[in-house]
Parts: C-alpha cells; structure tokens; sequence
C-alpha cells in the first residue's frame, strides 16, 4: 500500500496518537511490538507507547517506527493471502506521476492508469461521478478480510486521499467513505489512523467528495516533492494538508501563480483562498514570523535561478516571467539576491 507524510521534524515532540491502533493491530497479527518499538526507541516499551502518555520521541524515529509496523501488516495480510507485497518504490513513482498533472482531476486519471498498468490484480482502482460528487475506489480483493488486511487498506485509501490534498493545498472535505470491511474489526483507536470516518461492510473501499475539487490547480513544484520523497517511508502520524504550516501553503501558491504567468497573490486574495479575513490571515502571518514580501522574494529567486540554469530564455523574458518590470530592476534584484548579475550567474552554471 502507500505511506505518505506531509511533514517531519527532528524536534522532540508527545507521541501521536496512532501508536495504540497500529501497535495493537501489529500484536493481533503476531508481530513482536516490543522488539519493533526497542528498535526505534531503545528506553521506550509497547506498553509505554500504548498507554498514550506524553513521551519525548524523535519525529524520525516514529516516522521509522510507523512506517515499519504498517508494513509488518501488510506482509502478514499478504502472506495469508499468498500474494506479493507492493514495492516501497510504487509511491515514490506514482508522486513522480502525479506532480505534473495541471489539476487534481488529470491527477486521478493517472492515478487510475498507474493502478491498472502496475497492480491490476492487487488492486482495482476505479473513478466515477454522479450528481456532482466524485468518488474514486481501492478494490484489494483481500482473501482473509482481517486485522491487518484492513489497517493496510485503511492506511493505504487514507494516504491516498491526503495526497490528492497536498496536491492541492488544502482539506478536500470528504463526503463519504466506505470499506468492505466488518464492523468487528473496529475499535475507536483506529480513528486516529483513518482521514476520515468510515461505513463498514459496503460494496467497495470508497471515498467520495464534490466533483467542484476536480478543477483545483496542482500547487506542487518538483521542490515540494522532492522534500515529500525525503520523507520516505513517511510517517504514519498523519497530518492534513491544512496542519502544514502557513508559510509553506503560501509559498506554494505564490509559485503557482508564477508558474502559471499569473500575478502573486496580494492579502486580499490570500485571505479568500484560506477563507478567512485580511485580519485574521495578518494575525497568522505574524504567529509564524511570516513576511509576504519575502516570500514572493523567495519564490521570484527560486524560479529566476532555475530558469537561468535550465532555459535559453534572455534576461528580459526572465524578468517578466518573475514579475518584474524589466531586465534592470530584475538584475538589482538578482544581484541582492546573490551577489552576482543574472548573466554572471548563467555564466557560472555552464562554463563552457
């Protein structure tokens, strides 16, 4: 299945909450908890982690510890049913896939083409729309329909849909969700695993939302991704792409704009894409230390390196295409930036 993290941190910080579930799910399964817990967190016990106490723990060693007991899951739901597990490599290729798809809808039609080209017979992934709501499925035709079948495709569907919002940099609210599985198999803990609340024992694995999020644009530059793959096998701690922190949504949607020859978002237009007032947004800013004008500084840099190493666009087309005026206050700009003229700079990237 897929594991996704939107963020990590070597900062110390409390024990998430899905400790509990996948733990509990890995000990049902016959998994040694406490030797896998040792492995990460040699001071720390099962027991400990379990109790949902506030410990001190690493963000990489959960990341690794999470990661590791899902895939503990899948191998033992895969050996039940005599049938391969997927390759770790199958997320960090189908995030390759998606990140130059313009909208979230072109993003699921490749979705569905990599499912059908890769793993047909491990897993059905279908898409349909009715009424203005949009539904995509995850079908594994699980054999043995138990604990640890089920906390892998409900990791796997939720780590899905959070990726299709880190696309888009935001929320997508979810409409409905549903899996094949039994109602016994639940227990409240497994809420903090799930993205979304659950119906059991329905016809597919399923999530629905409003078809109006088919449209929304791609955010994500090869940066952004490029970060998201450094997180690999990602943490299970999982976080919506509204928990991101503001300067990094902001930033992606100033580099959307000037990659899409836009103009950047001023406050007032920021303040509507977050939903929220001018005051409000101001208020957020000033929490995270956040400057607007350093930040499209930061993104006008980015793109103007980038163009300069990787295109044969002149001085005057970089100008423009990062939204300045002209070649002259572009190049004082770049030279703030980086001590050097743009040319001398394109100079310095190839030599020859």
């Amino acid at each position: 299945m897929l594991y996704f993290s939107a963020s990590s941190s070597s900062a110390g910080r409390a024990i998430p909450s899905p400790a509990p579930a996948l733990l509990y799910a890995l000990a049902e399964a016959g998994g040694d908890a406490d030797a896998l817990v040792r492995k990460y967190t040699p001071h720390t016990s099962a027991q400990e982690l379990q109790s949902r106490h506030p410990l001190n723990v690493h963000t990489e060693q959960l990341t690794q510890l999470y990661s590791e007991c899902v895939l503990s899951l899948e191998r033992h739901a895969c050996a039940l049913d005599r049938r391969p597990t997927w390759p770790n490599q199958s997320f960090k290729l189908l995030c390759q896939l998606l990140i130059g798809c313009p909208d979230l809808s072109e993003a699921l039609a490749r979705c569905a083409e990599f499912f059908e080209v890769l793993a047909p017979q491990q897993c059905e992934f279908a898409l349909s729309s009715a009424d203005g709501i949009f539904s995509f499925q995850m079908n594994t035709h699980r054999q043995h329909q138990e604990l640890s079948a089920f906390v892998t495709d409900l990791v796997g569907m939720s780590n899905l849909y959070k990726l299709f919002s880190w696309l888009i940099g935001e929320n997508i609210p979810v409409v409905d969700a549903a899996m094949t599985y039994s109602e016994k198999l639940w227990t409240p803990a497994l809420s903090s695993v799930s993205a979304f609340d659950v119906r059991l024992s329905q016809p597919n694995n399923q999530v629905s939302f409003s078809a109006a999020y088919l449209a929304r644009k791609n955010i994500r530059s090869t940066a952004d991704l490029d970060q998201l793959l450094k997180q690999l096998p990602g943490s299970l701690v999982f976080q919506h792409a509204a928990n991101e922190n503001l300067t990094a949504r902001v930033r992606a949607f100033l580099r959307q704009a000037l990659k899409g020859g836009e103009p950047m978002p001023d406050l007032e237009r920021l303040a509507k894409i977050f939903d929220c007032s001018v005051s409000t947004l101001c208020r957020r800013f000033q929490k995270e230390n956040i400057f607007l004008h350093h930040l499209k500084d930061e993104c006008r840099h980015e793109l103007a390196t980038g163009l300069l190493r990787n295109s044969t666009l002149t001085v005057e087309e970089i100008a423009l295409r990062t939204g300045f005026s002209g070649a002259p206050v572009f190049g004082r700009a770049f030279k703030k930036w980086t001590g050097l003229s743009p040319s001398e700079y394109r100079k310095l990237q190839d030599p020859a």
